[in-house]
C-alpha cells in the first residue's frame, strides 16, 4: 500500500477522465498528474487549446492538493485521502475499450478492474464523489456546481466564469493538443 494519502480520480478508460480533470485545473488552480508512464497523459493546463484558458496554475503548488488519475487500482494499492470515480455505463465503455472479446486478465482494461474500481469507491472511508458520465454531458453545471463544492474550493469568480462559459469550455476541453502538436485522447468518445 503507498504510504502517502494523495487525491484521486479514478475510472475505466473512456469515462471522461481528462474531462473532469481539465475542469478540476480550471477551478482548483492545481494541476493533476495522469497516468504514470505516460508522456501524452500530461497535465491538462499544458497542453495547447483554441483559445487561452485561464488555469491559473503557478508553480508553487503543494502536490499533496493535486489529482492523480488512474484507471484501475495499482497492486500495490492506494491510499485515497479524497476520491473521485467517474462511472459511465459499461455497454458502451466496456464494448468500445475491450470490443468483443471477455477481457479478464489483469491489465487495466479488463472487465474486472471495471467492477474493482466500484468496489473500492463503496469500500473508501474517506470523502467521495460519484460521477456518471452521461450525467456529466447532460448537466454540465450540476456537474461544476458538484465538482467545485467537493473540492472545497473558494474562488465563486472562478466558478461563475465555468459556469458562464461552460458549453465553450467543454468544447475546448476536448480539442487540447500535446505541445508537439498531438490529439489529446478524445473526452466525448
Amino acid at each position: 500500500m503507498n504510504k502517502h494519502n494523495e487525491n484521486v480520480l479514478l475510472s475505466y478508460p473512456r469515462s471522461g477522465n481528462h474531462l473532469c480533470r481539465f475542469f478540476i485545473e480550471l477551478l482548483s488552480e492545481f494541476p493533476t498528474y495522469g497516468c504514470k508512464g505516460s508522456k501524452q497523459d500530461v497535465e491538462i493546463y499544458k497542453n495547447v487549446f483554441d483559445e487561452s484558458i485561464p488555469f491559473n496554475i503557478l508553480n508553487n503548488f503543494d502536490t499533496r492538493d493535486c489529482y492523480f488519475k488512474y484507471h484501475t487500482i495499482p497492486s500495490n494499492g492506494i491510499n485515497a485521502k479524497n476520491l473521485i470515480l467517474i462511472i459511465r455505463n459499461p455497454r458502451e465503455v466496456l464494448l468500445r475499450q475491450c470490443g468483443q472479446k471477455l477481457n479478464i486478465n489483469n491489465d487495466c482494461y479488463s472487465y474486472e478492474n471495471y467492477f474493482k474500481n466500484i468496489d473500492f469507491y463503496n469500500n473508501h472511508k474517506g470523502k467521495k464523489l460519484l460521477l456518471y458520465y452521461e450525467d456529466i454531458l447532460t448537466n454540465k453545471k450540476e456537474f461544476i456546481n458538484k465538482l467545485y463544492d467537493f473540492l472545497s474550493i473558494n474562488n465563486l469568480e472562478k466558478k461563475e466564469y465555468a459556469l458562464s462559459n461552460i458549453d465553450n469550455l467543454f468544447m475546448l476541453s476536448s480539442k487540447g493538443k500535446t505541445d508537439s502538436g498531438e490529439k489529446l485522447i478524445p473526452i466525448f468518445n
